[in-house]
């Protein structure tokens, strides 16, 4: 029995020191990545440029002069993680789930010579990604291997626009705060490094397509240019005496009226661009 003993404790010391062994038996794998994301909009950038524009035609209106142009909200962060089992060497499904942003904020200042004030726009899309794919290692090396993903998620979503005029001591906001939810594909490319057998590096570069419509939320308007509300966001495009521009609006039922030209429940595109590095761990 001692004998026997000997031998198995021999043999499991002798299986953990051999990293090629061990990597062949390891059937897991978790990547934590984090890094910069890119997305699209949709039509919270394009609802969210015509309030700027809005508050600049009712500035200039009122005898102000104007500075200042609006930027959209493109670039933020793409944090993350999946586990994934390996069926084989090539071939692992994953689950993960992320978080992925992108903000901006655009100055409007307005003046008369008695007077000076600014509008400060900003606005935000969030999402939390809960993701399921295929995942294909191929090996270019001893310690190196090219990774392809692709797949499916949900994406927990939330779109947020605020315009704060600032103006003799006086600040009024209107803010626009809704959340919704959706399908999206992606895929991508990457590359591990191995440090050690169960430790490496990666990074990845990968795309997504995820747009969809149906947020639901609140709209305040402090300012009184138009009415607070809730339900569904409509982007909303009205051809007025003061112009013409598209707006994000929060309505129980789809805007209509003499200076509507169409409405439509407002899509939040956050089909885009990451790029993010990280560490791997295999078990």
């Amino acid at each position: 029995m001692k004998r026997t003993l000997c031998i198995l404790t021999i043999a499991a010391f002798i299986g953990l020191c051999l990293p090629a062994q061990s990597a062949a038996q390891s059937r897991f794998t978790l990547r934590l990545t984090g890094g910069l994301n890119m997305l699209d909009g949709g039509d919270l950038n394009s609802g969210a440029e015509g309030w700027f524009d809005l508050y600049q035609i009712v500035a200039q209106a009122l005898g102000n002069s104007t500075s200042g142009d609006f930027s959209a909200a493109k670039l933020g962060l793409n944090l993350g993680g999946d586990f994934i089992f390996k069926f084989n060497e090539s071939l692992g499904l994953g689950i993960g789930a992320g978080f992925l942003s992108a903000s901006k904020e655009s100055v409007m200042t307005f003046s008369t010579p008695f007077s000076r004030g600014d509008i400060n726009h900003q606005v935000e899309a969030s999402a939390i990604p809960l993701r399921l794919g295929f995942f294909y290692f191929l090996p270019v090396g001893p310690t190196m291997n090219v990774v392809f993903n692709a797949g499916l998620g949900y994406y927990l979503a939330e779109a947020k626009y605020a315009a704060t005029a600032t103006s003799g001591g006086i600040s009024l906001t209107d803010k626009i705060d809704a959340s919704g939810g959706g399908l999206g594909f992606h895929g991508g490319l990457g590359l591990e490094i191995a440090l050690m057998t169960n430790l490496g590096i990666l990074v990845d570069l990968s795309g997504r397509f995820a747009s969809f419509a149906g947020f639901e939320g609140e709209q305040l308007n402090q300012s009184g240019i138009i009415m607070s509300g809730s339900g569904k966001l409509y982007a909303t495009d009205i051809n007025s005496g003061l112009g013409a521009y598209r707006l994000l609006v929060v309505r129980s039922t789809s805007p209509s009226g003499s200076d509507v030209v169409s409405s439509a429940e407002a899509k939040v595109s956050f089909s885009g661009f990451s790029l993010t590095a990280g560490f791997f761990f295999r078990f």
